[in-house]
């Protein structure tokens, strides 16, 4: 019995080596999270949040917020703001999550989140909603720097959702999984489905891997030779 668990793990532990590489997810479970932002933190209902603002995960990590036009822009000066679902805003997320909103503009029809964390992550994921009654669609890049400067994209997701003011949990979620710890940086955008939306959107359940997903190749590869060398030892013995 034993034996067999062993050869199972074995192969298992080969089986999983992989190049480096990420992963788009589109569920909170699939980001293998370990830790989030409470965009409470930064105060009340209403309260602005502006554009530098540094703050910090349940876990400790900091962070900045920024608001930057398509990812390739200096801070734009935008700013964000505190609400409620179910109270002072009405979207999909759970009764009495914290979301944080911005104001969208006649001149561009989306709206983004800039999140610059202060030392590198495993993944990075948000749950996202327009503030406008509809279909819309996220996207969201992941960075091993600051896109403010020269950096290699980690990975990329996007997904879609409608939103009826049911505040309900049914709004979706994307975020980007390394089997690394590489990510500094992401990058959140969310629009109308028709480019129509000047209403803005609102971000919750921002969830963060702070440690890669799995083990580097190499090391899952000797893990299973070791596995292989103590099932052989174990048989020679008998």
């Amino acid at each position: 019995m034993k034996t067999r668990f062993y050869v199972s793990f074995a192969l298992l532990a080969l089986a999983s080596v992989s190049f480096a590489g990420s992963t788009s997810v589109t569920t909170e479970a699939a980001l293998l999270a370990n830790d989030f932002i409470d965009w409470g933190q930064f105060g009340a209902d209403f309260t602005i949040v502006n554009s530098g603002t540094h703050g910090f995960t349940n876990n400790g990590i900091g962070f900045t917020v920024y608001s930057v036009n398509d990812n390739t822009s200096v801070d734009d000066g935008g700013q964000y703001q505190l609400l409620t679902e179910g109270s002072t805003w009405n979207g999909g997320f759970n009764p009495g999550d914290h979301v944080l909103f911005k104001t969208g503009s006649f001149a561009v029809n989306s709206t983004d989140l800039e999140i610059v964390f202060d030392q590198k992550i495993g993944g990075i994921g948000s749950g996202f909603q327009s503030n406008a009654f509809g279909d819309f669609t996220g996207s969201m890049g992941a960075w091993d720097n600051n896109p403010y400067f020269i950096a290699n994209n980690v990975g990329f997701s996007s997904n879609f959702g409608n939103n009826h003011g049911g505040s309900d949990g049914t709004a979706p979620f994307m975020g980007v999984l390394s089997d690394q710890t590489d990510i500094l940086a992401a990058y959140l955008e969310v629009q109308m489905a028709d480019f129509s939306d000047s209403l803005g959107s609102g971000w919750s359940h921002t969830l963060v891997r702070d440690t890669g997903a799995v083990p580097e190749p190499a090391s899952m590869a000797v893990l299973g030779l070791g596995a292989i060398a103590l099932i052989r030892r174990r048989r020679q013995s008998k």
